[in-house]
């Protein structure tokens, strides 16, 4: 299956040929470019630090059938590289859109309220239309905070909307609004077509990682302290003292990680690019799920909860899979409803929403809560573009140094940021780079 990363260039900025490649981590842009380069016929070790593959793709098995705890939607599949590895695979995909029938939820009086998709979706072109206008008007320090107060005020907009604007605008990059730069704001949502919710891949993303892994040398429980390079090798060095050699390496770890300086750089890396680091955000997305006693129906709404800080979305998962789970978010400004406080707290209260409104429901049968903030393999969910930062900050991220160190993941996507086919893309560029070609082939 040929693929290029969105455009027939090929990017420069290697030194020499693909002897042995070193990747560093085995999430999307991991395996995408590892697939490629063995494909290819190019020698390539992938390490991973984690006991399982994927990274923050991470399907478990819940309520006798499967919700995905990290990156979950193909969002605007038309087109989407994820949609064309589906269909490949024969990997069926449902609509993940929740929009049409989801209530409001109001934690201090109990008040229950549908607004019809219609009006939610005029109300958000509403403010997608001002944020140009606030752009000019705000400046170049403006967070989206500064435009949603302003359009508030303008529209006078009521509880629900003020909200709704809030729970779509921190889900684009997993951070407080008042964090996220207005300049960059939205980032992502051009390239591709179809609903920006988009498709859940049927028995969720572990079926196109695997589709992805077959045949591919994956080394698990192999964590990175250092990388060095010379003239024409590199070092890996992993915690267990072990040394893996090769011409190259791309290190596709999570913008947290090297934020926290995980893996050590001989020589260090340049300082446009450090800076570039520290610049970029790295956001916080969290998620509950349960296992209910069931068939509970599909006739039971989503919910958004009505507060600044509280779950942003509440999901009847029972509509997409047919099984009675449930799965709540929690992001930006509300991450610390689950990521700070303690597993039995954020489920006592997420129970609390669902018996507002489904009704006597029993006890949670089944449990998983997200802690992707406290991960020392992620330290976060995905990246975003904070005021003080700008798109080339991403592209000074994704250039190589020295030659022989590759970046990639979805945070050297400037088209992408913070997307699982962004991920997958820069992948495939960095494949490109090193074997010189417009497009490579993939074996699925």
């Amino acid at each position: 299956m040929i693929f290029d990363d969105g455009n027939r260039e090929i990017p420069g900025g290697v030194e020499g040929a693909p002897r042995r490649v070193v990747v560093v981590g085995a999430g999307m842009a991991g395996i995408a470019a590892a697939n490629a380069l063995t494909t290819a016929g190019v020698d390539c070790v992938v390490l991973e630090a984690r006991d399982r593959v994927g990274g923050r793709l991470h399907t478990v098995d819940l309520a006798g059938g499967t919700v995905d705890l990290g990156a979950a939607w193909i969002h605007h599949p038309v087109g989407n590289p994820m949609t064309r590895i589906a269909d490949a695979l024969g990997v069926p995909r449902v609509s993940g859109d929740f929009r049409g029938d989801t209530v409001f939820v109001d934690s201090t009086d109990g008040a229950v309220t549908k607004i019809e998709a219609s009006a939610l979706n005029e109300f958000e072109d509403r403010f997608y239309a001002a944020v140009e206008l606030y752009r000019g008007e705000l400046g170049p320090d403006a967070s989206v905070e500064d435009a949603a107060r302003s359009f508030w005020a303008e529209v006078g907009a009521t509880r629900w909307q003020e909200v709704f604007v809030r729970i779509f605008s921190e889900a684009d990059s997993a951070a407080p609004m008042s964090d996220m730069s207005l300049a960059e704001f939205p980032l992502g949502n051009e390239l591709y077509g179809g609903s920006g919710i988009g498709d859940f891949p049927v028995g969720g993303y572990r079926e196109i990682v695997r589709g992805l892994t077959g045949g591919l040398e994956i080394r698990t429980n192999s964590p990175v302290e250092s990388i060095t390079w010379g003239a024409d090798t590199v070092e890996v060095l992993l915690a267990d003292a072990t040394v893996e050699q090769g011409s190259h390496v791309i290190v596709t770890v999570p913008l947290g990680v090297l934020k926290a300086g995980t893996i050590r750089f001989g020589p260090a890396l340049p300082g446009a690019k450090t800076d570039a680091i520290r610049r970029l955000g790295f956001g916080r997305f969290e998620k509950v799920a349960l296992g209910l006693d069931g068939p509970l129906g599909t006739d039971k709404p989503h919910m958004y909860p009505m507060a600044e800080q509280d779950f942003r979305v509440v999901l009847a998962m029972e509509r997409f899979i047919g099984k009675p789970a449930v799965v709540a978010t929690a992001f930006g400004t509300s991450a610390d409803v689950i990521a700070g406080s303690h597993p039995e707290q954020a489920v006592a209260h997420l129970m609390g929403h669902i018996r507002r409104v489904w009704g006597d429901v029993g006890e949670p049968t089944e449990l998983r809560v997200t802690s992707w903030s406290t991960d020392p393999w992620s330290l976060g969910s995905y990246s975003y573009i904070p005021v003080g930062s700008s798109r080339a900050d991403i592209e000074t991220l994704a250039e190589p140094v020295g030659g022989r160190v590759l970046f990639a993941g979805e945070a050297t996507s400037v088209s992408r940021m913070g997307f699982a086919d962004g991920a997958f893309s820069t992948g495939i560029r960095e494949a490109k780079r090193l074997l010189g070609r417009p497009d490579v082939e993939l074996t699925l």
